[in-house]
This record gives C-alpha cells, sequence and structure tokens, in this order.
C-alpha cells in the first residue's frame, strides 16, 4: 500500500512540473522576445508546446491529486 502512494505522489508531482515547465516556457519566450500575445500570426508552435505542457500537467494534476477510496 505504501508503494502505491508513493507512485501517485510521484505522478502528481510530474504533473505539477509538466505544468511549471509550461509557464515557464510562455515566460521565457515572452520576455525574451518582447510578445506577450500567444495568439498571434507567428506563435503557433510556442502555442502548441504550451498547450502540451500546461494541459498534461493540470489533467495529470487533477487525476492524480487524492488518494482513491479504498474498498
Amino acid at each position: 500500500m505504501a508503494e502505491a502512494g508513493f507512485g501517485r505522489k510521484a505522478k502528481f508531482a510530474g504533473s505539477v512540473l509538466m505544468l511549471v515547465t509550461g509557464l515557464s516556457f510562455y515566460w521565457g519566450y515572452a520576455y525574451a522576445y518582447g510578445d506577450w500575445n500567444l495568439f498571434a500570426s507567428g506563435n503557433d508552435g510556442v502555442y502548441s508546446v504550451v498547450v502540451f505542457f500546461v494541459g498534461i500537467g493540470l489533467l495529470g494534476s487533477i487525476l492524480f491529486r487524492k488518494k482513491p477510496a479504498e474498498h
């Protein structure tokens, strides 16, 4: 049982890391190039990377945030 809890916590931590990576990538790109509009023409690649990392991070965070109910 203790190992299952560790696995869930590790997956949650990985999901939060993905979320932080996506937001950091957006912030770093916007700061470096002075272009804070993610939806502007020419930012398609940045938009794709940010949506991927933030989406996976949010989905994982939601799925692994609580312990599953024991029967």
